[in-house]
């Protein structure tokens, strides 16, 4: 067995784990198969988030084979009143990937 296979299988062991128990939940915008605006707050694990963010830019996907999805309207946004209920029950912020992105160039 060689060093690098020895340090990848507890890594892969450990997002196993992570995606077991915790959940990122997002605000995605996009247009429906029918060209019709939506916007959704979706629960996945965090170990998808990276190839959902490639399938998304790609625009071939169906969001509800991604992760749960916790509430969704037509439109761009969200309402007022939808944004402060994701914030105060599940964390999510408008902001939440900027305040990740300046947390990696720390």
């Amino acid at each position: 067995m060689t060093e690098e296979l020895a340090v990848a299988d507890p890594v892969r062991e450990l997002g196993d784990v992570v995606d077991s128990i915790v959940e990122v939940v997002l605000l995605v915008q996009g247009r429906t198969a029918q060209g019709r605006l939506f916007w959704a707050y979706v629960s996945m694990p965090p170990g998808r988030l990276q190839a959902f963010r490639a399938a998304e830019a790609a625009g071939d996907y169906r969001l509800d084979e991604w992760g749960a999805i916790l509430r969704s309207g037509a439109g761009r946004e969200p309402p007022v009143s939808i944004k402060a209920e994701m914030a105060s029950q599940h964390g999510v912020f408008d902001d939440f990937e900027s305040r990740v992105a300046a947390l990696a160039l720390l």
